[in-house]
């Protein structure tokens, strides 16, 4: 492996600076607060330094000079994209892309400590378990029967995907589990999860696939609440991403999730769809569509009880209309664009609905 960059950044110019140049984050170990976990910023870090690319959950020792304690896998790129790595499909391997967090165990004051991608204790919250990251991933490590590395792999870094229903992204989990996917020695050499088999640990899935067509191709055909995607890796360990296109499409989507969005969802009466996808988001659904039920239900009441006019008496309906709060609906009703209340309010315009509901 080529030497660290960051380590020598840091004994020459210090964290602040490295943070600032970089647009990195620094976290500290809530009990060894010399350590310091190094992550990007997805939005402000230049992703084609290779500095930015080290520091994906790279963890430095700022006692021991900055020396670096875990070495994750180094940042990669979807196969389409500009810094994507260029793999040897000779000698190249497809993985399953598993949709978790990303979790590394490595070796430190004595035992085997995790870290999340984002802090180094992983001491982030999980769910709401009310426990944090770390106390969740040991007690299913325990529960999986999984052992730790020998004392020959001290100074090693091991990564894992940690999926479970409270760190759910897409794929739906029904019960917790940790996938090794890879790890680098205490030269911080890379090495498969194939070359390590000694901790009964599940290991990721490979798949016979020989091209980048190909992997694109059985990319199409992924269910995304299967499956996320493939990692290609070769024997230089360049690795490249390739996503399920209908698994970007619903990431995408639960990011910029709006109550407009789900206002268009009641109206289009795809509920059984949306919360198979998305089960965390019923509360927020049925608050939505109890509110549309029930302005179309006093909707419908009002249009009973309002007087009936005959088709010459428009003047007399124009008249009588304009003092209701229903004057668009009973308009569109009267003049058969609509056959019911319903219809009228499935089609009208989301953002206009959902300032009717906010007003009910």
């Amino acid at each position: 492996m080529q030497q660290l960059l960051t380590p020598i950044f840091l004994r020459e110019h210090g964290l602040t600076k490295l943070c600032e140049d970089f647009g990195l984050k620094a976290t500290r170990h809530g009990e060894f607060p010399n350590l310091v976990l190094l992550k990007y910023g997805q939005r402000i870090s230049p992703m084609a330094e290779r500095i930015v690319q080290e520091c994906r959950s790279l963890i430095v020792d700022e006692s021991a000079d900055w020396a670096a304690v875990s070495v994750p896998f180094f940042k990669f790129f979807n196969a389409n994209e500009v810094n994507a790595a260029a793999v040897d499909w000779e000698t190249a391997r497809v993985y399953e892309k598993l949709d978790g967090s990303l979790m590394s165990i490595y070796f430190y004051a004595g035992e085997w400590r995790v870290a999340s991608s984002g802090t180094p204790d992983a001491s982030g919250p999980m769910g709401d378990l009310g426990i944090s990251m770390a106390q969740c991933f040991w007690q299913t490590w325990q529960e999986a029967g999984y052992l730790v590395p020998g004392e020959e792999w001290k100074g090693a870094t091991f990564m894992f995907e940690f999926m479970s229903q409270w760190n759910r992204v897409i794929v739906a989990h029904d019960k917790a589990r940790i996938v090794f996917i890879g790890g680098r020695d205490h030269k911080f050499q890379e090495f498969g999860p194939e070359e390590y088999s000694e901790s009964g640990w599940e290991t990721v899935k490979s798949f016979p696939l020989t091209s980048l067509t190909e992997a694109l191709a059985a990319a199409e055909e992924l269910k995304p609440l299967v499956s996320e995607g493939y990692v290609v890796r070769d024997a230089a360990f360049n690795r490249v991403k390739i996503k399920s296109p209908a698994y970007v499409a619903l990431h995408l989507l639960r990011d910029s999730f709006s109550r407009r969005r789900l206002v268009e969802i009641v109206q289009k009466n795809e509920s059984e769809e949306f919360l198979a996808y998305f089960p965390a988001f019923e509360p927020e659904y049925r608050e939505v569509k109890t509110r549309f039920d029930a302005l179309v239900e006093t909707t419908e009441k009002a249009w009973q009880e309002f007087p009936h006019f005959a088709p010459d008496q428009q003047k007399e309906f124009a008249l009588a209309v304009q003092n209701t709060p229903y004057a668009g609906v009973f308009c569109t009703l009267r003049s058969g664009k609509v056959d019911s209340v319903r219809a009228f309010y499935e089609a009208m315009l989301s953002d206009r609905l959902l300032k009717l509901l906010d007003s009910q």
